[in-house]
């Protein structure tokens, strides 16, 4: 996210956190699962003192973002999907893992050694297990309870969420708008940021604009 996070930097306080138990951030023994992850994000809010904020999310992060703003709505001004996991119509994960394998051979080298790095932070067994959980969470059971304006983002070459996954999630959101950027994979928010970012700023001051 850490490319994106310094478009945004320049006009806006930026937090580009990391999970419990992952990056740099201890986190417990256990495993956690996206409602429990969604429960110490808004914690963290409340510890640094984030009243309302416009949520980015990407993937795996999507499921998190959406419980958040469901069980905090007063804190989520906007959301932003960046790639919503897992497509409805596709919950196998034989299928998902050759669509992930398809993916990353678009993506840069350099965020493959991201991943890396971050996996082997994370240890083998948190990131199974966070996988699990990943499959265990239905974005779509959540989609309908967000209030806060929503733009989901696809880049237009992502074969973990297809266009008719893309249409289908943003549809279930009572103030879902849909963007595809072509020619961009799954983390468009890191081969394109720029883009990213005037999409999700227009959208934020269209949709939430500041209060005189």
């Amino acid at each position: 996210m850490i490319p994106l996070a310094e478009c945004m930097a320049g006009e806006y306080d930026v937090h580009a956190l990391d999970l419990p138990g992952f990056g740099r951030s201890d986190g417990p023994a256990e495993v956690l699962s996206v409602r429990e992850l969604a429960e110490w994000l808004i914690v963290w809010m409340s510890d640094v003192g984030i009243h309302q904020c416009h949520l980015v999310a990407n993937s795996l992060g999507c499921e998190i973002a959406a419980h958040v703003a469901i069980k905090a709505r007063e804190r989520v001004a906007t959301l932003s999907l960046i790639g919503p996991t897992i497509d409805p119509q596709a919950f196998a994960l034989p299928l998902q893992s050759f669509r992930l394998i398809q993916d990353a051979l678009q993506e840069p080298s350099r965020l493959w050694l991201n991943w890396t790095v971050d996996l082997w932070r994370a240890g083998f067994s948190r990131a199974i297990g966070t996988t699990r959980e990943m499959f265990r969470d239905h974005i779509e059971h959540s989609l309908p309870h967000v209030t806060a304006p929503t733009l989901v983002i696809r880049g237009g070459n992502d074969p973990t969420v297809p266009q008719s996954a893309a249409l289908m999630l943003t549809r279930l959101i009572p103030r879902g708008d849909l963007l595809v950027i072509e020619d961009e994979p799954h983390c468009v928010h890191y081969t394109n940021p720029l883009r990213v970012w005037g999409a999700i700023r227009e959208f934020a001051r269209r949709a939430a604009p500041p209060s005189s």
